[in-house]
């Protein structure tokens, strides 16, 4: 395949084959993960999109809070 046609291709996130730098492969199996992941663990809980955001919001909230206290006081 020339250059040429490798810059012609479209990539998209769903087909790995179609990357062909370096670590390129390992970065889609870790995304892809992730996104696993992150299903599994609404299912878990049993909520939505938003829920899982306001849970990481309130997650993130109570840890500066303990830092802030650890660190002010």
């Amino acid at each position: 395949m020339s250059i040429h046609q490798k810059t012609n291709r479209s990539c998209t996130l769903n087909n790995p084959q179609d990357y062909h730098e370096k670590g390129s492969i390992s970065r889609m199996n870790l995304i892809e993960a992730h996104k696993r992941s992150i299903e599994r663990e609404k299912k878990k809980l049993g909520v939505s999109d938003y829920g899982l955001l306001w849970i990481s919001f309130l997650r993130g909230a109570f840890v500066a809070l303990i830092i802030e206290r650890l660190i002010i006081h």
